[in-house]
């Protein structure tokens, strides 16, 4: 008896155990389920967000994707206004340097034309002229027929007048007095003050969107309003308007060098017109994306260059 009353005793103390072991148990469980409820919850929520990133990301990739074709049509047209205007300044180089050979033809034929008029004149002086010490003839007898006088020399001819002189375009010198070196580089103020590059100047990818993009300038983002002065002077050959992107300036320099500004809402300059370095061009206006950015690019001729190159 005392035997199954010490076993019944440890199978009641194995049952209470067993009990508590289950009531812990069972509370883990319900603890794992409200857990398993959360993830599941959070798990739809993040699906929800990730949902909305992905239709926000393919908004944003389409916005990026219209903006770079805005800036590739931006960029064909400012390359077309580039190539006219190197045109323009190679014809009239071409044309200042026909007229100088023109000018020194016209010079040399000019001197050899005097001095073959200076040997006719000398020649006619020394065969025509009355020997040295020779008299003239005594006047006629009563009666006698008077004689003919001698006929006169021909008159020496004179040498011709002079073309008028052809007026030339003083372009390039006008800008030598306003303008710096440009092949010095590194010594230009920036067109813009206080200015951010978003956007440099050759190729670059995009990692995110996976698209490579190639600029001809740089992009510097800046307040909306904010002043355009010409980082030297020079004079405007080119005011052109482009939709979505605004006024455009293109600024001559010595030694075919250009300088353009683009995304100008308010213009101050015209064209033609001499301006000096640090001279207000405009300000920069609102892009439809939002924010203000200010285009700006080199060309030497027709390769264009890297802005920060020059900029100090």
């Amino acid at each position: 008896m005392n035997d199954l009353q010490t076993s019944a005793e440890q199978l009641e103390s194995s049952r209470a155990q067993l009990q508590r072991s289950y009531r812990e148990k069972e509370l883990a469980m319900k603890n794992q389920q409200q857990q398993l409820q959360s993830y599941s919850s959070k798990k739809k929520e993040k699906e929800q967000v990730l949902t909305v990133i992905q239709k926000d990301k393919n908004t944003y990739a389409a916005r990026i994707t219209e903006v770079r074709r805005k800036q590739r049509a931006m960029q064909k047209k400012i390359e077309s206004l580039i190539m006219a205007q190197q045109e323009l300044i190679r014809k009239e180089q071409e044309r200042a340097r026909l007229e100088a050979l023109r000018r020194q033809r016209l010079a040399v034929q000019r001197a050899a034309e005097r001095r073959r008029i200076a040997a006719e004149n000398e020649r006619i002086v020394r065969t025509k002229a009355p020997p040295e010490g020779e008299t003239p003839p005594p006047p006629a007898r009563s009666g006698e027929a008077p004689k003919r006088p001698a006929r006169p020399a021909p008159a020496a001819r004179k040498t011709p007048p002079e073309e008028p002189v052809v007026v030339i375009d003083q372009t390039e010198s006008e800008i030598d007095r306003v303008s710096v070196d440009f092949d010095k580089g590194g010594a230009l103020p920036w067109p813009v003050n206080n200015g951010v590059v978003v956007r440099k100047f050759g190729s670059s990818l995009d990692k995110e969107l996976n698209i490579v993009t190639v600029s001809n300038g740089i992009d510097i983002s800046v307040p909306v309003g904010t002043p355009v002065r010409s980082v030297s002077g020079g004079k405007v050959v080119q005011v052109a308007y482009l939709p979505t992107f605004g006024n455009v300036v293109i600024v001559r320099h010595p030694k075919s060098y250009l300088t353009v500004y683009a995304n100008l809402g308010r213009v101050s300059v015209a064209r033609g017109e001499l301006i000096q370095s640090r001279q207000s061009i405009g300000s920069s206006a609102a892009m439809p994306e939002g924010g203000s950015t200010v285009h700006f690019e080199v060309w030497k001729g027709k390769a264009k260059q890297n802005p920060q190159k020059w900029l100090r």
